[in-house]
Parts: structure tokens; C-alpha cells; sequence
């Protein structure tokens, strides 16, 4: 199991040189993370395009590849907080995550 994280899957997509072992470990491996990860991917990707780092057919490609990939996301409504910003730890399916605030 990987849990994902938005910057390391965008790094895997759009790397200077892809890295086809890489993309196909991930491919192969059960992978999880939180419901944000569509966005933040998203998000990069836009911001890599307008700052003229990726073309349109590579940004078409990474968009594709990070489609393909099988991700359990989970939702993180529990993890918006409490009134009076408590502490606390959230599971997220089978994962614990620290809350402070």
C-alpha cells in the first residue's frame, strides 16, 4: 500500500524524464489518499502549464496517466476540525492522521 501525496504524483507525471519503472510501480501497487489528491494534482498541472513548463499534449498525457491510476480516496470531512480547535487523531479508512489546531 503507498498512500500518495499531491507533489510526488505530479513529480512522477511530468518529471524532466518520465520514468516508465516509476509509473508502473505506482500502476501495480494499491494506492490510497485523500479525496483532495484530484485537485491538488489538478491544480499543479494547471500551474505548470501557464507557466509554459508543459505543453498541451504533455499536460493531455499527464492528465491521462493520473486517470489511469487506481486510488482509494478518501473523503475529509472528518478532518475539518472542531469548534475551539481541539487536537485530535482522524482515521481515514485504515490510515490515522494528527489533527492540531
Amino acid at each position: 500500500m503507498i498512500i500518495v501525496e499531491a507533489s510526488a504524483m505530479v513529480h512522477a507525471l511530468v518529471a524532466e524524464r518520465a520514468n516508465p519503472e516509476l509509473l508502473a510501480a505506482l500502476a501495480d501497487e494499491d494506492l490510497h489518499a485523500p479525496a483532495l489528491l484530484d485537485f491538488e494534482v489538478a491544480s499543479a498541472l494547471r500551474g505548470h502549464a501557464i507557466a509554459g513548463k508543459l505543453e498541451q499534449v504533455r499536460l493531455d498525457e499527464a492528465a491521462g496517466d493520473f486517470s489511469a491510476f487506481r486510488i482509494e480516496r478518501y473523503p475529509m470531512t472528518a478532518a475539518l476540525g472542531r469548534p475551539g480547535g481541539r487536537c485530535g487523531r482522524v482515521r481515514l479508512g485504515g490510515v490515522v492522521a494528527s489533527r492540531t489546531g
